[in-house]
């Protein structure tokens, strides 16, 4: 099959492969990315696969996120990120506890901040609105130590205060000192 033929060369076209090949031959693209997954390959594209894939698996979501993180492969770690923002829908909220915060935690503490990219879907579907307060102050603690904050977070800010108010108002107050201090800090290089 045209899965046996997959190598670097043919890595970028690997999601549009598996796609193709899941409704014709759904147990062999399984298969596939089963061994692929257990030799840490392809773990960004096989996750972008499942931002898609109508036949999407809650613990095969599961398990690539994990090795991903366990590889401290970056891209594949924001793949997961992405896969549940956009599937939340579809998978529910098991992946919040299980994938998105450990991916979020991994990313910040590697200096990789755009783990909101364009991606963060607002109102019922978001995963943000369906944190635990515990889970929303968590995401939130991320956000009060940055230097800045980017105006594309304001959806993601919103589905938390629609379920956690007083997290939000919490996360301003810190935020706002945290500029003080930035500033204070500005101030005396200066």
């Amino acid at each position: 099959t045209y899965l046996e033929e997959i190598d670097e060369e043919l890595e970028p076209i690997i999601p549009a492969l598996l796609a193709g090949l899941e409704v014709s031959a759904g147990e062999a693209v399984k298969e596939k990315i089963n061994g692929w997954v257990d030799g840490k390959k392809y773990l960004s594209r096989i996750l972008w696969f499942y931002r898609f894939s109508p036949g999407i698996d809650i613990k095969a979501v599961k398990r690539a996120a994990a090795v991903a993180l366990e590889a401290g492969d970056e891209r594949a770690i924001s793949h997961s990120v992405e896969v549940v923002v956009t599937r939340h829908k579809d998978l529910g909220g098991d992946l919040i506890e299980s994938v998105l915060l450990p991916a979020i935690d991994w990313l910040e503490k590697h200096g990789h901040h755009n783990w909101h990219g364009p991606l963060i879907v607002h109102g019922k579907d978001s995963p943000f609105q369906h944190l635990t307060e515990q889970q929303a102050q968590r995401v939130l603690a991320h956000l009060v130590s940055r230097d800045t904050i980017d105006t594309r977070l304001d959806y993601l800010l919103g589905a938390i205060g629609k379920a956690h108010p007083n997290a939000l108002v919490d996360f301003l107050g810190n935020r706002v000192r945290r500029e003080r201090e930035l500033k204070a800090d500005r101030d005396a290089l200066a």
